[in-house]
């Protein structure tokens, strides 16, 4: 559901899941150049400003680490208002529904991305990436739900220059490792062949 008008229907009707699709509120500021970046970064208010600042911007992230000032900018101005929207949306919700409901976010990539793989991702299988140590990272290539979601998105982290600089970067400072596990994956695909 996208908005409000969507949901109280929904409500009405008992529905016990709320699926937000929130892909239309995410902004193209990932393409702005950096003037424009900074100009629409000091539009916000102090209060959205300082929170986000004060949450993520000195965080390390896995694959990035940290983000750099105008990283952090281009980030808060693509996803401020998505996420303005689901807490919106989940306080009406909250003071509008007279049963429990629960709440999840529609991945609009893969749904699309469904339409073109057969792909059986179970989200429950993906451990929580925040409580795995590094040392067991390489694991998630091998699960096959977390390798199955990272197959279909990583085009879509690509397109976010920060991901996109810290992906090229592991290639370019791993590259036999790289090669190794390209030829290793390939040669899987292939054996099936003979």
């Amino acid at each position: 559901m996208k908005n409000i008008d969507e949901i109280r229907p929904a409500l009405e009707a008992c529905y016990p899941l709320i699926t937000l699709d929130c892909f239309e509120h995410i902004k193209a500021e990932f393409t702005c150049d950096d003037s424009k970046v900074n100009a629409n970064y000091a539009a916000l208010s102090d209060d959205i400003r300082a929170f986000y600042k004060e949450e993520y911007l000195n965080r390390p992230f896995p694959v990035i680490d940290k983000y750099s000032e105008i990283e952090f900018r281009r980030t808060v101005l693509a996803y401020a208002n998505t996420i303005a929207h689901i807490e919106a949306c989940a306080d009406f919700i909250k003071h509008n529904a007279d049963h429990d409901v629960d709440i999840e976010l529609s991945i609009e990539y893969l749904l699309k991305a469904k339409k073109l793989y057969s792909i059986t991702t179970n989200f429950d299988d993906i451990p929580n990436i925040a409580e795995v140590p590094d040392k067991k990272l390489p694991d998630y290539l091998e699960a096959n739900s977390s390798r199955q979601l990272l197959h279909v998105s990583y085009r879509y982290f690509l397109q976010v220059p920060c991901f996109a600089k810290g992906m090229t970067e592991a290639v370019f400072n791993f590259e036999a490792d790289y090669h190794n596990l390209i030829n290793t994956h390939i040669g899987k695909h292939l054996k099936a062949f003979q």
